[in-house]
């Protein structure tokens, strides 16, 4: 993550509602919501193939979104793709440094909960 990547997402941000990029060796979704200055970041995690892994679907509520997670970074399941998503949302940062703090400190809970779904 370098300042002109932070730049090129604020430009794209202008025009486009999401936009996908590398950071810190993940693909991380950055997409603007409903909510002005505030933006969605998404990583998937884990695709769970055919079936998910029953332990998984116990800790799944009927919104899709873990039980034990009421706020913060949150994971989420879409039941099509069978895939889990580290989801947060945040206030839209307009400096650097600011940003990339909070893209590394999510990529770090993304690459945790990865390693964890990974050992179910």
């Amino acid at each position: 993550m370098n300042h002109k990547k932070f730049l090129l997402i604020l430009n794209q941000l202008l025009s486009q509602k999401a936009i996908s990029i590398a950071a810190f060796g993940l693909h991380l979704c950055v997409e603007k919501t409903e909510n002005e200055g505030i933006w969605k970041l998404t990583i998937r995690l884990f695709k769970g193939g055919n079936e998910i892994p029953e332990i998984i679907k116990e800790c799944v509520s009927p919104t899709g979104a873990f039980k034990w997670q009421k706020m913060g970074p949150h994971l989420t399941l879409d039941p099509q793709t069978k895939a889990i998503f580290l989801v947060e949302e945040v206030p839209a940062p307009q400096e650097y440094i600011p940003f990339k703090t909070l893209v590394h400190n999510f990529v770090q809970v993304a690459t945790e909960w990865d390693e964890m779904l990974i050992d179910l």
